[in-house]
């Protein structure tokens, strides 16, 4: 059985129109439960990645634009040019290899990280892990130094070896945050192009 005083709350909570209709009220002052809803704060960066990247705001596409892929404009790239998921996968580590190495070189040498242009579209939250395998780097700071520069040459040497200029230059510059343009109008620039191209190369000359 409902209470006087609850009944007095239901009736306050609603508003009387001509006719003898009555609405809810909406709420105001401490009482917002109905407008302060959770939200997940990744909303914002994948409508983000959506835009920039020309899909549709719908729930098949927002939960697609969670790929570490959507986040760059080289991996847009990627995905626009190659739909088969082991092409994207083989040619978005590559990239991702070769932007690791150069990252931890100018850090071991110059203290910067000089994260390229290209990476970073919209950024997400990624949830936090813990390293299982209990892995200790023992290197000393000379042994990390050489191993950093021995994976930069390595990578610096297969995009020499590339047969035309202007792929070495695209991935270069994409590489080391050159404000060049890989994607563009929902679609991948010339450069884009370029840069994907040098990466097929790359990866097929690396798995031989």
């Amino acid at each position: 059985m409902t209470s006087k005083a609850e009944r007095r709350r239901r009736k306050a909570a609603r508003i009387s129109l001509p006719g003898g209709s009555s609405v809810a009220q909406r709420s105001t002052g401490r009482d917002r439960s109905q407008t302060n809803q959770p939200e997940d704060p990744r909303q914002v960066a994948l409508q983000a990645r959506c835009r920039v990247s020309g899909q549709p705001l719908t729930p098949e596409a927002l939960r697609a634009s969670t790929a570490p892929l959507r986040g760059c404009a080289v991996g847009l790239c990627i995905e626009h040019l190659h739909p088969s998921h082991d092409d994207q996968a083989r040619l978005w580590g590559v990239w991702q290899e070769m932007g690791i190495a150069r990252r931890a070189w100018r850090m071991r040498n110059i203290g910067q990280s000089g994260d390229p242009q290209a990476a970073a579209i919209a950024m997400l939250p990624e949830p936090m892990e813990t390293d299982t395998g209990m892995r200790v780097d023992v290197r000393s700071a000379a042994e990390r130094d050489r191993d950093a520069k021995r994976a930069a040459d390595r990578w610096e040497a297969a995009i020499a070896a590339l047969p035309w200029p202007w792929l070495k230059w695209s991935i270069r510059h994409a590489l080391d945050g050159f404000p060049v343009e890989c994607w563009r109008d929902a679609a991948p620039t010339p450069c884009g192009r370029n840069v994907v191209r040098a990466l097929e190369i790359i990866a097929e000359a690396r798995d031989g």
